[in-house]
């Protein structure tokens, strides 16, 4: 029986399974700093094009997640925008 890893995070949106690559990657594009293109093709052993074609076609258009990057230190960082669903206009003015 395969030991499960408790730090993984399911995807609710994809259904897919915790143990997926695309459940790690969509984990470390929702943290707080993102991550690069080179530790995704690190954490999944997906070449570079692989893993910008997954941001392109996963992520953005089935997902419909909103995808932000930045350059930091001459490095693209990649992450996933927090969810604005359920505040309210006025609360995002504030």
């Amino acid at each position: 029986m395969p030991a499960t890893d408790a730090s993984a995070v399911p995807t609710k949106a994809s259904g897919a399974r915790a143990d997926s690559k695309q459940a790690r990657v969509l984990t470390l594009l929702r943290s707080t700093n993102g991550c690069t293109i080179e530790a995704i093709v690190k954490a999944t052993g997906w070449q570079p094009h692989s893993v910008r074609g997954f941001f392109a076609g996963v992520v953005r258009k089935k997902l419909k997640l909103d995808l932000d990057s930045e350059r930091v230190d001459e490095v693209r960082r990649y992450r996933i925008k927090p969810s604005t669903k359920g505040i309210s206009k006025s609360a995002k003015a504030a």
